[in-house]
This record gives C-alpha cells, structure tokens and sequence, in this order.
C-alpha cells in the first residue's frame, strides 16, 4: 500500500495517492510513515495546518524518525516555531551527524530568531554537505546580510544564480539588495527577473510590485498589490509594501490605516513603525514608542534592523515632545550607522572632501567654463535644484512641477556614469563629440521621466559639487540653489533616516566640516555661473513669503505664471525622498528653528551658528 501511495505521488495522481494513504493509515494506525505521506499530501494542496498535524504524530510515534523530525522542524523554521525548529535539528543531527538538510532548516530558523552567526555556522555546515544545493548557498546570503556584509550577500546570491540560473529567490534577494546600496538599475532588473521566474507565486507578485515602484510606476504597483491582497488579505510583505507606495502616492491616510494592520500581524517589523512615524503622531505616538522600545530592549535586532528602530524611536519622542531622549536615540542610530560604514570601509574622509573642493575651485575657472560651453548642448529644458540634503530641495521641485509645462525627475543621480571624474572635477574639457553624448544621454534620461514636459526639474542635492561642469555642458538650463539656516539643515541630515549616505551625516564634526566646504564651493560657482543661468532661494523666506519669490523663480525659467504652484499639495508625481510627508503638505514654517530643541547636546554644530 505505501509503495503505491509514493508511485501515485510521484505521478502527481494525489487524489489516488491520498486514497492509498488513508488506507494504509487505517491498516496501521500508528505507522510514522503513513502520517508522514499524509503530512507530504497536505503539504502538497496547501494545507499546512493539516501537514504540521500529521508530522507531530509521525514524531511522536516514532521519535527518532529523521524524514517526519526534518520535515517539522521544515515548517516550524521560518517562523511559526523557529525555537522548536532547532530543537528538533538538533535531534536530527544528534541521530546523523552528516545529514545536511538538519543544518540547513537550523539555518534557516536560526535567521529567524535573528541570530545571524550560528545561522552563518549552521549553513556553512549545510553548504559544505550538500556544495551543490541552491537553498543552502541562498540562505547563507540571507544570513550574511542579517549579519551586515552586504558585499559578501551579494556575492552568494550570485554563487546561487550560478548554480541554478531559474533559483527566483536570489534574484529577488539580490535586487533588494542592490537597491538597498543604490544601485537602481541592477535592482530593478533582478527583480522583474525573479518575477518573471515565477509570475503565479506570491513572491513573483511582490517582486513584480517593487520593480514597479521602483521605477515610479506606483499606479502599477499598486494595482498588483491590491490584486494580490484581495486573494491574501493578511499577508504582511504585501502590506508593508503597499503602505509604502501609498506614502509615495501621497494617500497618508490609507497608508496608516494599511501599516497599522500591518504592525498587529507583525508586531516585530521595523520598517513599519519606521513609516508611520514618518509623519507627526499624537494619539498613536504613547503606543507606538512601548512598542519600539519592547522590540529595542529584546537585544535580539541585527544592526540593519537597530538603526530604523532608533531613528523611529527619535522621532516619535520629538514629536511628543521628549526633547532629550529624542536625541539621545537620534545619536545612538547615527553611531550604529557610523560603525558599519567604517566596518565596510566607507568612512567619512574630511581631507579628502577638502582635495576634493580645491580642485574644483582651482580646476573650473570663468574661462575654463567657457570653453565647455562653446561645445555644451542647446536644450533648455533641465531645471537642476541643488543644494546640501534637507534644504528644501524636494519641496521647491514639488512646487515648480505643479506649473503644467513642468515635469519632475527626482534624482536621477547619473552623472558620474555618463562622464568621467576628470570631466567633472574639471581637470579635462570634453572633446565636441564627448561633450554631445553626455549632454545627450542625460537629456534622455530627463525626457523619459517627464515625457511631454517642456521644462523637466532634477533635484539631486549634491549636484551642487559639480554646477560648472553641468553648466558646461547644458549652458541653457537653469540652476536653483537651495540655501537654508545651517543648523537647522544639519541637524535635519543627522536625524533623518537616509536609504544611501550621506556617508558624512552620522557624525556632528563631519557635518560642520562638509557644511564648511560646501560654502567655499558655493562661493566660487556664485563668483563664475552666468546671473542669467543661477539662482538662490532662501528656504526660510520662501516658506514665509512664497508668492514673490514663486514668480521671480518663474520668471527666471521663463515661465507664465500658474495658480497651480500656490497648490503644490495637490500635485501627485511620485515622491521617494525621506521627506515624503512634509512635501505633500501646505507650505508652513513649522521646520524653521527647529535645532533649537536640541541645542545643548549639538556641540560643534554651534559653530555655524549665524
């Protein structure tokens, strides 16, 4: 009877091979390996609960059966029970030092206890057992990430790739990954890879919804993931993702109400109370902050995981007006961050910024200028808006792009992939034909963001170190400068949660130092762009007084005044700046001064002070 049960699964007849199963059980009542077949059978049409059943009495009838103690510690791995999960590998193992699968569900379920180094010793183990097994290769990048070695993650999803080219896993891993270090390009395209590999799954759908939003097509993407949660109501990926997208569309409202659900079937995931404190909270505020620092105190966190949770436990507590130990936990995320830069070795190097700036200044003269310009394109279509992180930037864009002959690119951030570094430091000037395939290329990249658009904004705000090549080689567009009081601005930098850099942002000395280099950098574009090309606002006098300032802004980009730019609120082009929330709001100077809150713990910040 079992050996017609298994020839029936392996023809996939599971109605016939299920028959067979009952039979047998019913011949042999407390045979473990009748409840294992039944176990398979259910697992197999999708009955989980049914499958865990029937294993836990394969166990208890026998409990030295290693395919029913495997198969349990299966299920239980990736969350259910992962402290059982162990338990029972280690069962398994005690029986067959050798069997790989017991060190590779170990694995897996000690990921889920976020315990990234035993994870990383039992995989490696696993690895070393079963050399030609995709899962295990893929679960030791998953562990390695938790454990913060992104480089490393990304080369075993690779490995996996590598081993089997159809794994959809570790293309969905390593887009995410890529895109968690800023690389858009190889994110997105693995991503519609891993969907493409498996276009039914749940995993494809969410893959498929992420590639989307990432490429700002959030209408798209959330059309998949409305349709996916009509048939999962209560899956949290979805959810989470789905919050996201809404906060990006500007829907705050669904948005909480979606991240809120989200948090009561996932009372663990970091990221959501890191979206929901986006915004300023009230009567959430009490709540949400016990909850973060019952999660916070549990020392069970990786180090990604540990530095959102302060952040969002900062906020919350300014918010609520708890001044102090805001800061408190604003510093202990900065230090987190710092530390893993500089393990990654991507500390912050002040001399090096410096160099960095003499040479442009000495590099990029009046003339040095002219002399791109003779061979720079014609097109004036690029607004740039520039400036240093959080000073305004995100918003003036918002506000310009509500005129309808304005379209909005965000940051494009391409610069240093369309010239090389000795065009932008101004060292070399690009040949005629140099000078038309950067100018050009970028302006492709511009147009296809806002098709139709007469002008397009860009609103990278470090373009700032680069203004005269830019202006070099697109002598018609128009360049904003964002300014902004600097204490406010660095301190917005240090108590905001970026998802790449500033590398420069997590230490206070860094950041009076950068702020000191950008205004010798600014000076000397002030001193050589043409008037007619360059222009400054004053955040702190456009958010008191905006409508003169709005039509002189305009103005200078030749532009009819429009109604439409007093209601930048209304405007939906996608937003995926940290500054989400403040950018869909009214105008209002509620940010004006706001360092003062923390003015005795700012130290050598003070030193800008104006």
């Amino acid at each position: 009877m079992f050996a017609e049960a298994q020839a029936a699964v392996k023809g996939k007849r599971y109605p016939e091979a299920l028959a067979a199963a009952k039979e047998l059980e019913s011949l042999q009542p407390n045979s473990a390996r009748a409840k294992v077949l039944l176990a398979n059978l259910a697992f197999l049409s999708g009955d989980v609960a049914s499958a865990e059943s029937y294993l836990r009495q394969a166990v208890s009838l026998e409990p030295g059966h290693l395919e029913a103690t495997i198969g349990l510690a299966s299920l239980l791995a990736n969350g259910a029970n992962p402290s059982e999960a162990i338990q029972l590998c280690d069962s398994a193992i005690a029986l067959n030092p050798n069997l790989g699968s017991a060190y590779f569900h170990k694995g897996r379920a000690l990921v889920a206890e976020c315990r990234a180094q035993d994870a990383l010793a039992s995989l490696e183990v696993a690895s070393k057992l079963m050399p030609q097994s995709a899962a295990a290769h893929h679960w030791m990048g998953v562990a390695t990430q938790m454990a913060g070695n992104t480089p490393k993650a990304a080369s075993l999803f690779r490995e996996v790739i590598a081993i089997d080219k159809t794994f959809a896993a570790s293309y969905g891993a390593l887009g995410n990954l890529l895109l968690s270090v800023g690389d858009r390009a190889g994110g997105i395209a693995n991503l519609k890879f891993a969907a493409e590999l498996a276009p039914q799954s749940v995993e494809g759908q969410l893959w498929l919804a992420k590639a989307l939003a990432e490429e700002n097509l959030l209408k798209d993407a959330q059309q998949v993931l409305d349709n996916l949660l009509d048939k999962a109501p209560d899956l949290v990926e979805g959810l989470v993702l789905l919050g996201r997208v809404c906060i990006q569309l500007g829907e705050f409202e669904r948005a909480a109400e979606i991240l809120i659900k989200a948090g009561e079937l996932d009372p663990n995931r970091i990221d959501i109370f890191t979206m929901l404190v986006a915004a300023p909270i009230s009567n959430l505020g009490p709540e949400l902050i016990k909850r973060m620092q019952g999660i916070s105190a549990s020392a069970r966190l990786s180090v990604d995981e540990a530095i959102p949770l302060h952040y969002s436990l900062g906020k919350a507590l300014e918010d609520l007006g708890d001044n102090e130990r805001a800061f408190a936990e604003y510093r202990e995320g900065n230090a987190l961050a710092q530390r893993k830069l500089e393990a990654q070795g991507k500390g912050f190097d002040r001399t090096a910024r410096k160099l960095a700036v003499d040479a442009a200044i000495k590099g990029f003269t009046a003339s040095q200028l002219g002399r791109w310009r003779e061979n720079g394109s014609q097109d004036d279509s690029p607004i740039f808006i520039v400036g240093m992180p959080r000073s305004g930037t995100t918003l003036l864009e918002q506000v310009i792009s509500s005129h309808p002959e304005v379209g909005a690119a965000s940051e494009l951030g391409t610069w240093k992939t369309l010239a090389t570094q000795d065009h932008l430091n101004g060292q070399r000037t690009p040949s005629a034909n140099e000078a038309k395939a950067i100018a050009s290329e970028f302006l492709q990249r511009l147009q296809a963001a806002a098709p139709g658009k007469r002008r397009v904004t860009e609103k990278t705000p470090q373009n700032y170190l680069i203004l005269g090549p830019i202006l070099g080689l697109l002598p018609n567009a128009r360049i904003i400068h964002c300014k902004r009081n600097p204490l406010d601005t660095c301190v917005s930098i240090y108590t905001t949660l970026f998802m790449n850099g500033p590398e420069y942002g997590h230490d206070l000395e860094d950041l009076k130092d950068v702020y000191r280099q950008y205004e010798r950098l600014m000076s000397h574009w002030r001193s050589i762009l043409p008037k007619d090309r360059f222009m400054e606002v004053q955040y702190e006098d456009f958010v008191n007084d905006r409508e003169p300032i709005l039509r002189e802004i305009l103005k200078f980009l030749n532009l009819e005044w429009n109604e439409s730019c007093l209601a930048h609120e209304s405007n939906n082009h996608p937003i995926s700046t940290p500054n989400v929330w403040q950018a869909r709001q009214p105008v209002n100077s509620n940010s004006i001064g706001r360092w003062k809150k923390f003015e005795s713990w700012l130290g050598p910040l003070l030193d800008l002070k104006h």
